[in-house]
């Protein structure tokens, strides 16, 4: 899919894709504390709205009016890592696009 640029089973964004075709390959199992944080969610921008998906009927984006994101649901916001060595980042993410939110969604930005 990588290669294909396109996630047919997620819809992941092909600029967010590697491929992955060099051995050794490794894998973990998954607990409660692997997963620190939504990584996936509803792509936004800096005003916290979000946007319809691309298909071939809509091939552009377009703001979705009246709904806005914050906190660990807001997609692409850590591209595809999570800065482990940056403690408390999830938290302030979601207080100030919380807020951010909140003010857009008021003044209807």
């Amino acid at each position: 899919m990588a290669k294909a640029g396109r996630d047919e089973d997620f819809g992941k964004s092909a600029k967010r894709m590697f491929p992955i075709e060099e051995a050794p390959f490794y894998a973990t199992k998954w607990g409660t504390a692997a997963m620190l944080v939504c990584i996936g969610g509803l792509e936004s921008d800096e005003d916290c709205r979000t946007f319809t998906a691309v298909d071939a009927k809509n091939p552009e984006r377009q703001v979705i009016p009246g709904l806005y994101v914050c906190g660990n649901v807001m997609g692409n916001r850590f591209a595809v890592e999570y800065p482990i060595c940056m403690r408390g980042i999830s938290h302030s993410l979601c207080v100030y696009y919380g807020y951010a939110a909140g003010k857009n969604c008021a003044q209807g930005v």
